[in-house]
């Protein structure tokens, strides 16, 4: 079902609040020159902690991060008003009432907590899936020759045709140019990897090591960009690997099982720890529905990797 709420979740974890501040300086750069007054964002900031205290949750407990002067006037421009971030605190800000108009152009964030996934409904019609622990930013209404969002963890979009006004996903390390395609795009901030899969059409991605001409992908082809070497690879694959997710299923075909447990993490919102290099050479296939119970899906790998020691503890698991 289509989730158009104007909301932002922070959550106790906030793993990409980092990578929501190179994201709304983004969002300042394509806004330069608008300001809003330090008494007006301050304001906003005092009914946030206003709620919180409603809600039980003390603010004064945990650490403010600073944020720069810049940033405060972004989080007034798109409406979060002033989430600062820290450790402890499991928030979800609901329907927002006081968002500012700036040419007519709202922002728009939705994001998912561990563990969830939503569909998101784009003012072009374009749609996308938000897999869990993601953040999007969006416009309430894409104007000028270009529709720009950005994007912190993973998505799949289906965006619609419009080839006067082509299509960018902005993240902090790769920027992709489409005008009518779908693909799936993950750029989690706690992950090296940069990976964007093309299922249909065409895709344009940009990355900063090569400020030449960008890269082209071809359906069924895999983008991969290593944030730390600028290393780019590009390989054929199977895109439905990359999306079955937004289906409820998982499909891991061929996986380490490092990168096994990336995805499983994702799925049920646990934490993985491997203790052992012991299988690392070990390839994982399996297929399951999202809402298969875990303790299944590791009893199968365990039947997949014979010796392997899977121990759980409530949202943690301890590979040996």
């Amino acid at each position: 079902m289509a989730d158009n709420t104007d909301k932002i979740s922070c959550g106790t974890s906030c793993r990409n609040s980092m990578e929501s501040d190179e994201i709304l300086r983004k969002v300042w750069e394509d806004s330069a020159g608008i300001s809003i007054g330090p008494d007006e964002i301050r304001k906003e900031y005092d009914s946030l902690v206003n709620r919180m205290k409603t809600a039980g949750i003390d603010p004064g407990k945990r650490q403010k991060r600073q944020i720069p002067a810049k940033i405060w006037h972004i989080a007034a421009i798109w409406l979060i008003p002033l989430c600062i971030l820290g450790t402890g605190i499991a928030m979800t800000i609901g329907s927002m009432n006081k968002i500012r108009t700036i040419t007519d152009v709202r922002y728009m964030g939705i994001n998912t907590t561990s563990g969830e996934r939503k569909e998101i409904i784009l003012p072009d019609g374009s749609k996308v899936w938000l897999n869990s622990g993601s953040l999007l930013i969006y416009p309430d209404a894409f104007v000028g020759k270009e529709r720009n969002v950005y994007l912190s963890g993973e998505g799949f979009f289906m965006i619609s045709p419009d080839k006067k006004h082509p299509f960018y996903v902005h993240t902090a390390d790769v920027t992709l140019k489409v005008l009518g395609t779908s693909f799936n795009i993950s750029c989690y901030p706690d992950e090296k990897l940069t990976e964007t899969t093309l299922m249909s059409g065409s895709v344009e991605v940009s990355v900063p090591s090569e400020p030449g001409e960008p890269f082209c992908l071809s359906p069924d082809q895999q983008l991969v960009y290593d944030q730390s070497s600028g290393e780019v690879r590009i390989s054929k694959v199977n895109s439905e690997e990359f999306r079955s997710w937004t289906d409820g299923e998982i499909l891991i075909y061929d996986k380490s099982l490092e990168e096994t447990a990336r995805i499983l993490e994702k799925t049920y919102g646990i934490k993985i720890i491997i203790t052992s290099k012991e299988y690392s050479d070990a390839r994982i296939m399996v297929h399951f529905k999202d809402n298969e119970p875990m303790e299944r899906v590791f009893g199968i790998i365990c039947k997949i990797i014979p010796g392997i020691n899977i121990s759980i503890n409530d949202d943690v698991v301890v590979i040996r």
